[in-house]
């Protein structure tokens, strides 16, 4: 989300090619990340996700 949001604060060259998330209670496919593979439309793709469901979490909170 960074680079849709600050792409000029981002310096993908020092991004690690691979990460891997510490959540042992789920697959190794969803654990692994590749930072250098992010890109600024995934990124608003993402924030949009975020918002559309924080939107919606929050309208169910209302709602009970």
């Amino acid at each position: 989300m960074m680079l849709h949001y600050f792409p000029g604060l981002v310096r993908m060259e020092q991004a690690p090619e691979t990460i891997e998330l510490d959540m042992p209670d789920i697959p190794v496919y969803v654990r692994k990340r590749y930072p250098r593979r992010a890109s600024r439309e995934y990124g608003g793709k993402l924030a949009e996700a975020v918002v559309k469901g924080g939107v919606k979490f929050i309208n169910q909170l209302i709602d009970s």
